[in-house]
């Protein structure tokens, strides 16, 4: 297998998604709710959206923004706004599929779950990125 790296960026379509979804929500609160039922639920929105903004703009501490993979498959993850490197294997909990990856990092003290979509890098990195996690991976 060949070594590759894969940088990634906030996805528009996760942002974009996020901001409909809730503006959706608020709608139905606001036609369905009342008094402070009403209120306790604009504002639980309002912190879901912060929340659901932070993980899509890659703000966390704990957010992978780069994978880098060897020549025998082994990878590397690049952690927070220092980008930090670990040595990482995917758990037997990642879903992989050709629209999304659902990734579930083991970093040997803790996991790290990563939702990537294809917007998120290049095409030619996704194409990679997603090979590698269906069959690429070192047999342990």
């Amino acid at each position: 297998m060949q070594a590759f790296q894969t940088a990634l960026k906030p996805s528009r379509t996760a942002l974009t998604l996020t901001v409909l979804l809730h503006l959706w929500a608020v709608l139905a609160c606001l036609f369905a709710f009342h008094g402070t039922t009403r209120a306790a639920g604009l504002i639980l929105l309002a912190a879901s959206l912060i929340w659901a903004w932070r993980i899509h703009k890659l703000n966390r501490p704990d957010a992978i923004h780069k994978i880098a993979v060897g020549p025998q498959g082994n990878a590397a993850v690049f952690v927070g706004s220092e980008q930090t490197a670990f040595t990482a294997g995917l758990c037997a909990g990642s879903l992989v599929s050709r629209y999304a990856l659902f990734l579930k990092w083991d970093l040997g003290d803790r996991q790290i779950r990563q939702f990537i979509l294809p917007d998120m890098t290049d095409r030619e990195s996704y194409r990679r990125l997603l090979v590698w996690a269906r069959w690429g991976q070192p047999k342990t």
